[in-house]
């Protein structure tokens, strides 16, 4: 498993740094267990960087955290040497890869700004259009790697067809889904993203986008909130399931289904809890935070992988989820939901990245790209610490906090 690299597998090495002016020799990483996938870094123009040796941390490796020692950034990596680096003294603190959210809307480079410094180093961007101007976020050194789908695909008349946030290329027919697909993946979108409600599209539409996406090579993801909008992502074989069902508990038919299916799961609970509170978007009064929270406990402990998302955005003033401190909100909420800390932290950091495809990240090995989350206390025993941040780098760019 990728989470046990670290484990039992660490050496040390005497570098004598100048970082150690009392002559102890800095503890580092050596020796590991080479990583089982090769490393797919994604190479952007960067300023030139000192290489820096992170002093006095202790390691998250995906089940427990380790004993004090020094991590090296070597550029945009974590290196193997630690000669000649800038010293940064991490004050006993936890040292964690850069968080993942799942399901997010970042528009602008200060919302990536603002996700950098909550230690979210990686948005997944779950629909962003227009497509030309949501690609100008991407490979923006030293702020959050954004990843993304581009247009979501929806039906005239449906909810998510209603301006300001409805795309403009609406699906009518299952016939469409190819040609569709095709303009997504020509206009640079990662992955497909479709949207599941009463009044959107019918279920013949959904599995033709799912085919023709998975034709391309690319996974799709589905936005469902209700049993009937499960059952349509579940019977459609979407990758990934957006949400967690909030009007009725999961019966034990459908979560053995997706269990079958092997689909994931973003719960993004946090959004949960502000829409089933707004009488606006709950209308009926029959969704609630209770029952999203419960479902997400109830995927979890059925086996089903589980993410960490939230949702934010700035695309519906009722629906507002803040940039960066909602991943926080999330970490806990699934805590409450019956995960526990390590179980959570595994959902925003490797599981995410394995998930997407994203090679280089999740952990903290050498090769890997140097996206890391310094914060104060143990996250393990109570997940709240991840808020105590003390520093954050962005593949080995660290990103001044406020």
């Amino acid at each position: 498993m990728y989470f046990t690299l670290l484990a039992g597998a660490l050496l040390f090495a005497d570098f004598g740094s100048a970082c150690f002016p009392n002559g102890h020799a800095a503890k580092h990483l050596v020796g590991w267990t080479p990583p089982l996938v090769k490393p797919e870094i994604r190479r952007v123009p960067r300023p030139i960087q000192n290489k820096i040796a992170i002093n006095n941390v202790r390691i998250f490796d995906g089940y427990e955290i380790g004993e004090l020692t020094t991590i090296v950034i070597d550029g945009d990596v974590i290196g193997t040497d630690a000669s000649g680096a800038e010293c940064v003294d991490g004050l006993g603190g936890v040292l964690l890869p850069g968080l993942i959210d799942s399901h997010c809307h970042p528009l602008t480079l200060e919302h990536l700004g603002q996700m950098s410094s909550y230690g979210v180093t990686t948005a997944i961007g779950m629909g962003c259009s227009p497509e030309p101007a949501c690609n100008t976020l991407r490979n923006q050194t030293g702020l959050t790697d954004f990843y993304s789908a581009g247009e979501i695909a929806t039906s005239p008349n449906s909810t998510h067809a209603t301006p300001p946030t409805g795309p403009p290329d609406l699906i009518s027919n299952a016939n469409q889904a190819q040609e569709w697909v095709n303009q997504r993946v020509g206009n640079g979108s990662d992955f497909i993203k479709l949207i599941a409600e009463a009044n959107g599209m019918t279920q013949a539409e959904h599995n033709a986008i799912v085919y023709q996406a998975h034709q391309a090579g690319k996974q799709s993801t589905t936005h469902a909130s209700d049993i009937a909008s499960y059952r349509q992502a579940v019977i459609s074989k979407t990758d990934i399931i957006q949400h967690s069902v909030s009007d009725l508990l999961l019966p034990v038919d459908l979560v053995k289904q997706i269990i079958a299916n092997n689909q994931t799961v973003t719960p993004t609970l946090t959004v949960a809890r502000v829409v089933n509170a707004n009488p606006l978007f709950n209308p009926s009064g029959n969704g609630s935070f209770h029952n999203a929270t419960l479902n997400a406990g109830i995927m979890h402990k059925a086996g089903i992988s589980i993410l960490v998302g939230t949702d934010s955005n700035l695309l519906n003033a009722g629906i507002n989820v803040a940039y960066g401190s909602s991943v926080h909100d999330e970490l806990e909420n699934l805590v409450s939901a019956g995960m526990t800390p390590a179980e959570v932290l595994r959902s925003a950091t490797i599981l995410p990245a394995r998930q997407f495809g994203l090679k280089d990240r999740g952990i903290i090995a050498p090769g890997y790209r140097a996206d890391l989350l310094l914060i104060q206390g143990n996250p393990l025993q109570n997940i709240s610490t991840t808020r105590n941040i003390l520093r954050v780098w962005n593949a080995g760019l660290e990103y001044t906090l406020a």
